[in-house]
C-alpha cells in the first residue's frame, strides 16, 4: 500500500479524535507530516511497551501491517495479537481493512442506526 495512503489514514484518523501511537520508525514518519504521533516501544524493544499499553486500556485500535520472518518480530507480532484479544481491541492487519474500518467509524459517527430482528428482513 502507497506511503499516500498510509498518511491518509493517519489524518482521518486524527479528524475521528484519535490520538496516534507508533513504534519508532512509523511514528518518525508520520512526525514529518506535522502530525502528532507517540512513538510506543515493540515487545522487543523493552517496557514500556505497546502490550503494557493495551493491558493499561489506552488503546482503541491496533494497525499492524508490518511483519517479518525474523524470530523477534514474529514473537512481537503474537504478543500483539494476544493482547488485542485479550483487551477486546479491533485489529487490522492490512491497510484495505484498515480503510473499512475508518469508513464505518465515521458512518457510525454520521448517521443514525435503525435497529430491526432478522425476522423483520425480507
Amino acid at each position: 500500500m502507497s506511503e499516500i495512503i498510509k498518511i491518509g489514514l493517519a489524518k482521518e484518523l486524527i479528524k475521528l479524535n484519535f490520538t496516534l501511537c507508533a513504534t519508532k520508525g512509523t511514528a518518525e514518519y508520520i512526525k514529518k507530516f506535522k502530525m502528532k504521533c507517540k512513538t510506543i516501544n515493540k515487545v522487543s524493544s523493552g517496557s514500556p511497551h505497546i502490550v503494557d499499553v493495551l493491558d493499561s486500556k489506552q488503546i482503541a485500535l491496533v494497525i499492524n501491517t508490518g511483519g517479518g520472518n525474523s524470530e523477534h518480530r514474529l514473537n512481537d507480532a503474537i504478543a500483539l495479537r494476544r493482547a488485542t484479544l485479550k483487551n477486546k481491541v479491533p485489529y487490522c492487519t492490512n491497510m484495505s481493512t484498515a480503510l473499512a474500518f475508518i469508513e464505518a467509524i465515521k458512518s457510525l459517527k454520521t448517521k443514525k442506526l435503525d435497529i430491526i430482528s432478522l425476522q423483520d428482513l425480507k
